[in-house]
């Protein structure tokens, strides 16, 4: 016996045997309870599932909501991380350099008080 889709958006057709398996899984237009991470539990048509989950389930699923913020609190913290690693790690180059230049000036200054020197003692 040939059967067509309940929903008249559905153009469906097929055999009665596999009518309730076209609703089960497969009709876009077949009403599904949410199965987003906190299951907010609304039926929304199939094809409208993955925009629900998206877009309306973590805006009003308070258990949604709470673990996406969960997880932008985590991403903000290893962003903060990953920051101040990188702040050390300019901190002790800038350092390094720094003490670089400080032991280059040094030897700088005892070359040039050693030159002085020698000249001093050549005149003498």
């Amino acid at each position: 016996l040939d059967m067509i889709c309940l929903h008249d958006e559905c153009t469906w057709k097929g055999t009665c045997g596999r009518f309730d398996r076209h609703l089960d899984k497969d009709c876009p237009y077949e009403p599904i309870e949410c199965t987003g991470e906190g299951g907010c539990g609304a039926r929304v048509p199939r094809r409208q599932m993955a925009k629900h989950q998206k877009f309306v389930c973590l805006q009003s699923c308070r258990v949604c909501k709470d673990k996406a913020q969960r997880k932008l609190e985590a991403e903000a913290e290893e962003a903060k991380a990953e920051a101040e690693a990188i702040a050390k790690v300019e901190a002790k180059a800038k350092a390094e350099a720094e003490e670089a230049k400080a032991k280059a000036a040094a030897k700088a200054k005892a070359k040039a008080e050693a030159r002085a020197q020698a000249e001093a003692e050549a005149k003498a």
